[in-house]
């Protein structure tokens, strides 16, 4: 059996190009290292942006069943280097992230896709014609398609075949706090430095990588039969937003595959850069942004 194309990882990114090719009649499958829904139980907070792009390409609004409480917030609250709170108005949906992104991965099989879980991408092979990739699951073995898309993250394994090189990431460590504090329950709190913030005693703590954002946001989008795309290519909002663009930058990976019929390779991968243009320009003027409020970004203007 061939597949037109094997998506590898089930986040919002993985999700939302399976669905996307599944839809225009594509056969897909979309493979995740761990087991769905996955073992976090961290909230998220979805911007309009991210609400919005959820109703153009998965047809539908987000399910009561994922959120969480608070369900809507009023914007989030940003204090600088300085100590300066900088408030920034826009209504935000609360969900639980594991609960969210079993939800994409189950609207993916819905149109079509195939899904395997507890099944992790460990190498690929490029033929003419072709690719190999090679899957772990309780055996060892391959599948064969013409293409893949690349969302397993920054420090993912397909991802660091296809680049080459160690990827450019930072860790992420959030603690998880009971207590009181003196805060709107209506905004969601961001702190530029980690003495400013206030909290009691730890009960848990995650951790996690993530991009680490250089001047320009350089962006990896794929080589040969391989498109990047979600944190995985290097996209990133200020503030950890990365669920617009892994969405966005998902569907546009597998929207370059639907336009590019035929598969020729040196199209696929002009038209995704096409795709996506205004995505990297959005997340350079987001960047710059948060680089003029902030001493600790200013880098990034």
């Amino acid at each position: 059996m061939t597949y037109d194309a094997i998506i590898v990882g089930a986040g919002p990114a993985g999700s939302s190009a399976a669905r996307k090719l599944a839809t225009d009649g594509f056969k897909v499958l979309m493979v995740e290292q761990f087991k769905m829904p996955k073992r976090r139980v961290d909230t998220c907070i979805l911007i309009k942006k991210t609400e919005n792009l959820i109703k153009t390409y998965f047809k539908e609004d987000i399910p009561e069943s994922v959120t969480c409480s608070p369900r809507n917030g009023k914007g989030m609250i940003l204090t600088n280097d300085d100590g300066q709170e900088l408030k920034y108005e826009q209504p935000t949906l609360n969900v639980w992230r594991n609960s969210f992104d079993m939800w994409l991965a189950e609207k993916a099989v819905e149109a079509g896709a195939e899904f395997r879980d507890e099944t992790a991408a460990v190498s690929y092979e490029e033929r003419a014609g072709d690719i190999i990739v090679k899957l772990r699951g309780k055996t060892d073995y391959a599948e064969k398609a013409k293409l893949v898309i690349a969302c397993d993250g920054i420090t993912g394994t397909i991802r660091k075949k296809v680049i080459g090189k160690q990827s450019n990431h930072v860790f992420v460590y959030e603690t998880f706090n009971k207590g009181t504090i003196d805060l709107d329950p209506d905004y969601f709190y961001s702190y530029l430095q980690p003495d400013l913030a206030e909290h009691s005693a730890t009960e848990r703590q995650e951790r996690w990588t993530m991009p680490a954002i250089v001047p320009g946001c350089p962006i990896d989008y794929g080589k040969g039969r391989v498109l990047i795309a979600g944190e995985a290519a290097g996209f990133l909002n200020p503030i950890s937003e990365g669920l617009s663009s892994a969405i966005e930058s998902g569907y546009m990976a597998a929207d370059a595959i639907a336009k590019v019929g035929n598969f020729d390779v040196q199209s696929l991968h002009t038209t995704y850069k096409n795709n996506v243009a205004e995505l990297k320009n959005y997340m350079e003027r987001q960047w710059s942004l948060i680089g003029s409020k902030s001493k600790k970004f200013a880098y990034m203007k």
